[in-house]
């Protein structure tokens, strides 16, 4: 399950980007741990009153693999489908998806600033 670390790896690097770049508008967040199994990812940032939360399972009976966000007890709607082969596919969708799972986070995090 190569492609669940390759994920994980995207998402922490381009949510990690994205927070630092925004940080005088949303605060600072940072990384606080990453649980990655075999058939699982869980990561979590968090700054002193708010934590995000990205969770996904992909055990064969859960497809299709919808990537879970929440920010505190908020969740995050969105398209975040993982397939076994999204970081293998020639249009690099897997950066992609992590690239606008990071601007997802950012819109929301300022459009409730009470988070903050």
């Amino acid at each position: 399950m190569e492609y669940v670390f390759l994920l994980a790896e995207r998402i922490v690097s381009n949510l990690k980007r994205e927070l630092n770049s925004n940080k005088e508008d949303i605060g600072h967040y940072s990384f606080d741990k990453s649980v990655i199994l075999n058939s699982s990812i869980d990561i979590n940032f968090k700054n002193e009153t708010s934590q995000i939360r990205f969770y996904l399972s992909t055990h064969p009976l859960d497809m299709p693999w919808t990537l879970k966000v929440k920010i505190d007890d908020i969740s995050l709607n969105g398209e975040y489908e993982v397939y076994p082969n999204l970081l293998k596919n020639p249009d690099t969708l897997g950066n992609e998806l992590a690239k606008k799972l990071a601007i997802a986070i950012v819109s929301h995090i300022k459009n409730n600033p009470q988070r903050i």
